[in-house]
């Protein structure tokens, strides 16, 4: 049954209107005077406050990182980059698609051409407003021959790209793409101000919520808020700082200290103790992190479908769950799509260890099981030589493993009475991560979601 504690949490989310609230609350025999400025207080408790400084510890970060977007490859840069600039597309808070910088968007029936018209108003932290020019010069950062971007190969199916108005950039693509809008939110992607034709990102102005103010490879960025940012209700911190702390021991210690408000990729090993701690919050967020056993079907063995199932149905996954990641994660089911993504098939059978199945389908594969033998045992040193001898490790196992499912993200620590807290990965199977949710291509699956074989590159078991 409902109660007025249920209506509380609903008004703070923002799911429930006022007159709903009133009329929910007079139900539960509460009088409309008394719903109204019960409402108030609830509302005015789930405002954020503006002000103070947020410290954030990053488990990445390099002496080699750039503020050139096209060469951002960790998660150091990519909280940087989405801090002082933005997109013309974003992934909001729940995994849906939405303009950023763009304010609407039209296709073709084909899919062919796009028209992006951009918001008017938003400004650069130098001050230029963003226009058309920005865009198409920050994208053909990333296009041409020349170029050392990591999403080149995203945007060669742009056949055009042109001004069609001061705030309307118009796409040509060399073939449909319905998901066009998705690859504008990478986050390499960001807009940039024009400088005689080029993007100026060595100037490190964005349109975003901070402003930067020191940036140190592989140490330390740190931002003021801007004053001028385009979103309302963003943005409540005075002043942020990313450390670079790449060393798990060494967030740990931050956080514990009380030298940062939250750290992200929390090791598995260790979350439970962090948990007892009353002034920290522990967050586990499912992302799109996955671990396979990639397995190329074009070519022997893998080309034989009952050795793949074989394969896939001798991987003790709920055991991998359990004892890599105690538990910090998810089970795979041989495709890379996490339960995040919109395109998840939640209805597809999970697939579990089976050994007299993965025999059958040995059998009839018609391979044989390896024969297996434990490692000689070394002979017992000398009591002189005794200081030489070390312990012996096991075989080292082939390059090539299952994946086991996709890790979680765990984090957080407490100022004062709030509880800031950032999402931290820390496991090794379908992991839950607070990265940003994108559609993925199942390009590596061994079965069809029917379970019939596919004719895929690769074949994947995952964890």
């Amino acid at each position: 049954m409902v109660d007025i504690k249920d209506l509380e949490k609903a008004a703070r989310e923002g799911t429930l209107d006022r007159r709903e609230f009133i009329k929910r609350a007079g139900a539960l025999g509460l009088a409309a005077p008394f719903a109204a400025s019960l409402l108030s207080q609830s509302v005015h408790a789930a405002m954020p406050k503006k002000g103070g400084k947020f410290v954030m510890g990053s488990a990445h970060g390099s002496t080699t990182d750039s503020l050139d977007p096209g060469t951002h490859e960790n998660g150091f840069m990519t909280n940087t980059v989405f801090t002082y600039a933005n997109h013309l597309f974003e992934t909001d808070n729940t995994g849906q698609l939405v303009p950023e910088l763009a304010e609407s968007f039209e296709a073709n029936k084909d899919a062919t051409k796009w028209v992006i018209k951009l918001r008017k108003g938003v400004e650069f932290h130098n001050g230029k407003e963003m226009t058309a020019e920005d865009v198409i010069s920050s994208l053909n950062h990333h296009r041409g021959e020349d170029t050392k971007s990591a999403v080149k190969s995203l945007l060669e199916p742009i056949t055009d790209m042109k001004k069609t108005g001061t705030h309307e950039v118009t796409f040509t693509l060399s073939a449909g793409n319905a998901d066009f809008p998705v690859i504008m939110s990478d986050y390499h992607l960001a807009i940039v101000p024009d400088f005689n034709g080029k993007a100026d990102w060595e100037a490190g102005f964005g349109t975003g919520g901070y402003i930067i103010d020191r940036f140190e490879p592989g140490v330390r960025a740190t931002f003021k808020r801007n004053p001028n940012y385009f979103k309302s209700g963003r943005a409540h911190f005075d002043e942020v700082e990313i450390l670079a702390l790449v060393d798990t021991t060494a967030r740990q210690n931050a956080i514990m200290n009380q030298e940062v408000h939250a750290i992200n990729r929390v090791d598995p090993k260790t979350v439970h103790l962090l948990g007892r701690n009353p002034n920290l919050s522990i967050l586990e967020v499912t992302g799109t992190l996955h671990y396979t056993f990639p397995m190329r079907v074009t070519m022997a063995p893998f080309d034989n479908y009952d050795l793949r199932m074989a394969v896939k149905l001798s991987v003790d996954r709920e055991a991998l769950l359990n004892k890599i990641l105690l538990g910090h994660g998810a089970m795979g089911n041989d495709h890379p799509i996490s339960s995040s993504n919109p395109y998840h098939n939640d209805v597809m059978p999970q697939r579990m260890y089976d050994p007299d199945k993965a025999k059958h389908h040995l059998k009839k594969s018609g391979f044989s099981a390896p024969s297996t033998s434990a490692p000689p045992k070394p002979p017992s040193p000398a009591p002189s030589m005794r200081h030489c001898w070390s312990r012996t490790r096991p075989p080292r196992r082939d390059s090539t493993s299952t994946s086991c499912a996709s890790p979680r993200t765990a984090t957080g620590r407490t100022c004062g009475t709030k509880k800031p807290g950032a999402p931290v990965t820390g496991a090794v199977v379908q992991p839950r991560t607070g990265c940003s949710p994108r559609p993925t291509s199942p390009t590596a699956t061994g079965t069809t979601p029917t379970g019939e074989p596919d004719r895929p590159r690769t074949s994947s078991t995952s964890w």
